[in-house]
């Protein structure tokens, strides 16, 4: 039975990135924003598990996890954002998914309160506040 706690806790993590990433792909979803409002939810969940990777993995460096992870979803976010001579997009778009890597990463390090409460800002900040409409 102890052999299974490692994975039921792996298991619990990985849900509860899911449904952070769901949240903040919900505040995105039907007000005309880009297609990759569903990728926020495998965002979280990848970063959690990286996270969890680094944690327990004899040689892991959690800091560097974080970091790396932070690299990699930074270049996925310039490529989001277009820009015209007039008008940048998809600025929305990209700091959905920063957010919801941020808050995988938080969950994977078991800080379940902070990602969750990233979650929800970002969720209320995307829904509640103007912005782009392209």
């Amino acid at each position: 039975m102890q052999d299974l706690f490692p994975f039921i806790n792996f298991l619990f993590n990985v849900m509860v990135a899911g449904l952070c990433g769901v949240l903040i792909a919900k505040s995105m979803q039907g007000r005309g924003r880009s297609p990759v409002f569903g990728l926020q939810p495998l965002f979280a969940i990848g970063a959690c598990g990286l996270m969890i990777i680094a944690t327990i993995h004899p040689l892991g460096n959690p800091g560097l996890m974080a970091a790396g992870t932070a690299i990699g979803v930074g270049l996925i976010c310039a490529g989001i954002i277009l820009r015209t001579s007039t008008l940048v997009s998809g600025i929305r778009s990209a700091a959905a998914i920063w957010m919801s890597a941020i808050a995988g990463l938080l969950i994977g390090e078991s800080l379940f309160l902070e990602g969750a409460v990233i979650a929800i800002l970002t969720y209320f900040s995307l829904t509640l506040l103007p912005g782009e409409t392209s």
